[in-house]
């Protein structure tokens, strides 16, 4: 493979994570189609199961939740993801539990980039 490439499939994983960061702040001031209930993200296993992410993040193209080299369109919950994955936690919930109050997206890159750790790189909600 070369740089190229390799460079290629990490800007790609970058510009994914970043669209998924900006649908789920999306979500969190504008809720779902027909919803009074802001001011929250998706909870995790919604967005980390089989559930379709459509339903919470209508306007998230379903090819950005697919890692370069992956055949799954979900994201994982996981803080240490592999190449072919991208992962989300919610780091605070509400009082029940049910509502996520900010998160943390995980991407692992091929190459080291500038403030990534050992090649997993991070975005966190603008919310925290």
């Amino acid at each position: 493979m070369t740089d190229a490439q390799i460079n290629a499939r990490d800007a790609e994983r970058k510009g994914d994570i970043e669209s998924i960061a900006m649908n789920l702040e999306t979500f969190y001031t504008s809720g779902t189609d027909g919803s009074m209930d802001i001011g929250y993200y998706p909870a995790q296993d919604r967005l980390t199961y089989n559930y379709d992410a459509k339903q919470y993040l209508p306007d998230l193209d379903p090819e950005a939740l697919q890692a370069p080299g992956s055949n799954d369109s979900k994201l994982f919950k996981t803080s240490t993801p592999t190449i072919a994955q991208y992962g989300y936690q919610c780091n605070a919930y509400d009082i029940n539990n049910t509502k996520c109050r900010n998160f943390t997206l995980y991407y692992h890159t091929e190459k080291p980039q500038t403030g990534c750790t050992d090649n997993i790189c991070i975005v966190t909600s603008k919310n925290q």
